[in-house]
């Protein structure tokens, strides 16, 4: 089976990384004993996740626990799990343990308390990189525990570059640079979805992208804010799926389009507080398909 196009082209050194400082990533882990711990925030799809991933791979051989925030966010996991691990000396001399969270952000108040001593306790032994996209959600005596690394959208013409290189190794046809550049415009920026769009569009026999077939994906927020204007649930449960939305990206623009429509505040204000629900659902569900048509289904409640 061959990988998802944001797999096979996720970059495997700092030298592939577009839209990061990676000279200041250097410098912080030049001296692994000496490395502080590590917060990279900001919002996702921006290369977060690969960059503690050749933090790690630059720093091999080096002991390793990762944990998922979202999945393990209660205080048993760390006291147990990563209290266990950090309690034993590293089995590399002259580099410490790393403990890798991921969505730090989803932890709960006393998962942060019982990690708050923890940090200071095994500084000698082991350091934190944790991945966040809103740091607002991180206390600020954890925060004040690490050296924070802020992730900015990546620049169009990195983006563009990155873009114009996997069409040339994949074979995929574009009509012109201007549909290259509507793609990176949809995706605002998020390289994941920008790589992700570009492999739904090719996923034809000629592997060919026109600014036609761009503009369609575009059209479906518009279908979709449409149909809940007009009370459609039960085509965007049934129709909506077979064209294979990115629902995550779907959602975002959706809030766009009703913050910028005639509706008064109060019914946009709960909208808003739906679709970011909704955002939040889409991290742990089974299946996407079900949980779009539930969010939109709260939302046609607060139109009417």
């Amino acid at each position: 089976m061959s990988l998802p196009l944001i797999e096979k082209y996720r970059p495997k050194s700092f030298e592939q990384v577009i839209g990061v400082d990676v000279e200041k990533l250097k410098n912080l882990i030049s001296s692994p004993l000496d490395m502080p711990n590590l917060l990279f925030y900001g919002s996702q799809g921006i290369g977060k996740t690969t960059c503690a991933k050749i933090i790690i791979n630059e720093l091999s051989p080096i002991d390793v626990l990762r944990i998922n925030g979202s999945d393990t966010t209660g205080v048993d996991t760390i006291r147990e799990k990563v209290y266990n691990y950090m309690m034993g000396m590293s089995s590399v001399e002259n580099k410490p343990k790393i403990v890798w969270i991921e969505e730090f952000d989803f932890m709960s108040a006393s998962a942060y308390a019982a990690l708050r001593a923890m940090i200071e306790q095994f500084m000698s032994n082991a350091r934190f990189i944790c991945t966040c996209n809103y740091i607002e959600k991180i206390p600020e005596p954890i925060q004040s525990r690490f050296t924070p690394v802020e992730f900015k959208t990546t620049g169009k013409d990195e983006l563009l570059n990155r873009l114009s290189y996997i069409c040339k190794e994949e074979g995929i046809i574009i009509d012109n640079v201007k549909t290259l550049e509507t793609i990176i415009d949809s995706s605002k920026g998020d390289i994941r979805a920008t790589i992700n769009l570009l492999q739904q569009l090719s996923s034809n026999d000629k592997k060919e992208i026109s600014i036609d077939m761009v503009n369609a994906v575009g059209d479906l927020t518009e279908e979709v804010f449409d149909l809940l204007a007009n009370r459609q649930w039960s085509k965007i449960r049934y129709n909506i799926p077979q064209k294979n939305p990115d629902y995550k990206k779907l959602l975002v623009e959706l809030d766009e389009m009703f913050f910028n429509s005639d509706l008064e505040v109060s019914k946009k204000a709960k909208i808003n507080e739906e679709i970011a629900k909704g955002l939040y659902e889409m991290a742990f569900v089974f299946d996407e398909n079900i949980c779009f048509s539930a969010i939109c289904s709260r939302i046609i409640k607060c139109l009417y």
